[in-house]
């Protein structure tokens, strides 16, 4: 339905005033159509890479649960007395398995960083007995 473009060029075609006009107005319009076309684009790019940043989000929190859960298990395992509490000794002892080895390499942990741990927490904890 409507007017058709050419019936209003048609009436229009006598002054050179009203041709600018409808040229400028033809113009304005497309440009509208286009502007709505591209909000349009965007909302729904915006959407996607919306999703997809919430993803990545829930993957590397689903990631970090993985590991927490694979150094609670190795921890439990070295723990051989089943104190609760983990000696360098006991986890020492426990890299020696292949198996823990390659976990925290995979971790990319070597032993003199669990020394390291080790050490610094044995340094907290004398240091809050002190004071």
């Amino acid at each position: 339905g409507g007017i058709d473009w050419r019936d209003i060029s048609d009436v229009v075609q006598g002054s050179v005033m009203a041709s600018v006009a409808f040229l400028a107005y033809m113009c304005l319009v497309f440009y509208a159509v286009l502007n709505v076309l591209t909000g349009v684009c965007v909302q729904e790019a915006t959407k996607a890479a919306e999703k997809d940043v919430n993803y990545s989000i829930l993957e590397h929190l689903k990631k970090q649960n993985g590991v927490i859960d694979g150094l609670r298990e190795i921890f439990h395992e070295a723990d051989v007395e089943e104190s609760g509490m983990l000696t360098w000794e006991q986890l020492s002892a426990h890299l020696e398995r292949k198996k823990v080895r390659m976990y925290f390499k995979t971790l990319e942990l070597d032993t003199w960083d669990l020394r390291t741990f080790f050490e610094i927490l044995e340094e907290s904890e004398e240091a809050e007995g002190v004071g």
